[in-house]
């Protein structure tokens, strides 16, 4: 009897254990529910839930809060695009990835600070359940390399360089309110000396603890997750190093990689991903930034991210690009090189609306693609537009982009829940080869 005793003193303080380490990684939601829960894994590939948003899941590009160009019509018709886990009558949750550079000026804390809902009311995405990340970098500006001491880091903004302590960036995510907040990180060229890597990974080190204070001391809400900076570069010594500060930290809910994406090989950004994940708690959510790209995509995916960075939909609509690569996971699933009928080689995967031979063509942008701009408008339409210069041929666009990443995004769930994640990207890839 004694015997059995202790061991189920043993097994409980094990319970214990448990749930403390993982606390910071599952903190409760309103709901009572984790933050963040795994659903299906595929190798190394996981989907899952953080806070209402499906995952692994790309985040929208926006400019001062909103995702851009968007108004508020097309945002509510890219919801449809993602599958709604919850009551029929409420909208799909996306993700959008804020910048604190486009914030810091205007509106700032100060205005921000005066509203209850923090940006999601500035910014008219109240009344919906979007998951809001808050970074310091924007996905198109470079801001490695950027002059930094111990007490402040520099933020390339609308209205030029401006320095930002640890504390003012604390105020602005209590001013913002996101669902996750990156903390500052001090960000190097890839290929910079020893010397600068290693006080970055010491700097970021400092401010993930100012971050981190500025919660307990309710300067940010206690409902926002706080991921820490993971950087080093091109080292791999440096980007381990800073993993494990990041590890120590109990208190982070997830972590942020920084620094892909800056001409690495693919062997090099194989190892230094291994580097950065080695030392990390596997049980938190993973955010990768720098890649952005359909094939990227996948390569995040199938390494267990959980958030991605992608300006890749909105980038590609300021050209005058509609991307028309299939999505379809079932198609995608039973492809085979040489197969017609799924795929038409020569159309590729991307539509220049530019072209002149596209003025007196009166079908949808993207023939049966069920996004609000190809329901509505014309491939001759959107081509008129563009010429004369008018907004609306980017905001067509880019609703149109951004539901095939959204689409795209909910097939490559689907092949990880049904542990196909490799076969997918086998035929994904062949596909896009067929098409050219």
């Amino acid at each position: 009897m004694r015997t059995l005793i202790a061991v189920l003193r043993r097994a409980a303080v094990a319970a214990l254990l448990i749930a403390a380490h993982s606390r910071a990684a599952a903190m409760p939601s309103e709901a009572g529910e984790p933050a963040f829960s795994v659903h299906a894994r595929c190798g190394t590939a996981r989907t899952g839930k953080l806070c209402g948003l499906e995952t692994p899941a790309v985040l929208l590009y926006t400019r001062r809060g909103f995702p851009a160009p968007l108004t508020p019509r097309e945002l509510r018709s890219l919801s449809g695009a993602v599958p709604c886990s919850g009551p029929a009558a409420e909208p799909a949750a996306l993700g959008v990835q804020v910048s604190a550079a486009e914030l810091l000026d205007e509106p700032g804390a100060a205005v921000l600070r005066k509203v209850p809902g923090g940006v999601k009311e500035f910014c008219g995405l109240h009344g919906r359940n979007d998951l809001v990340l808050l970074s310091a970098r924007d996905s198109l500006t470079i801001q490695a390399g950027m002059p930094a001491s111990d007490g402040w880091a520099t933020l390339q903004t609308p209205a030029g360089q401006k320095k930002l302590t640890a504390a003012e960036y604390g105020e602005l995510v209590g001013a913002v309110q996101p669902d996750v907040a990156v903390c500052l990180a001090d960000e190097v060229f890839a290929d910079s000396n020893d010397k600068k890597m290693k006080k970055s990974v010491d700097r970021t080190a400092l401010w993930m603890d100012e971050c981190i204070k500025a919660r307990a001391d309710a300067r940010i809400p206690a409902k926002t997750l706080i991921f820490g900076p993971i950087v080093g570069g091109l080292s791999e010594r440096e980007r381990a190093a800073s993993a494990q500060e990041a590890a120590r930290r109990e208190e982070l809910d997830g972590y942020a990689l920084f620094g892909f994406g800056s001409g690495e090989s693919p062997e090099a950004r194989l190892s230094l991903m291994k580097s950065s994940l080695e030392p990390l708690n596997a049980a938190k959510p993973r955010f990768i930034t720098g890649l952005g790209s359909p094939n990227e995509i996948l390569w995040c995916a199938a390494h267990g991210f959980d958030l991605i960075e992608s300006a890749y939909a909105y980038l590609a609509a300021a050209q005058g690009i509609a991307l028309t690569f299939n999505t379809d996971y079932d198609d995608l699933i039973a492809f085979r090189p040489g197969q017609s009928g799924i795929c038409t080689p020569g159309t590729g995967e991307k539509l220049n609306l530019w072209d002149t031979s596209l003025s007196r063509d009166t079908r949808a942008i993207v023939e049966g693609c069920k996004c609000f701009a190809c329901g509505n408008y014309t491939r001759a339409y959107v081509h008129h537009v563009l010429n004369t210069h008018e907004m609306l041929a980017e905001v067509f666009l880019t609703c149109h982009n951004q539901h095939v990443m959204l689409t795209f995004m909910r097939s490559i769930r689907q092949a990880i829940a049904r542990d196909s994640l490799p076969q997918f990207t086998e035929a994904f890839c062949a596909m896009r080869a067929a098409a050219r």
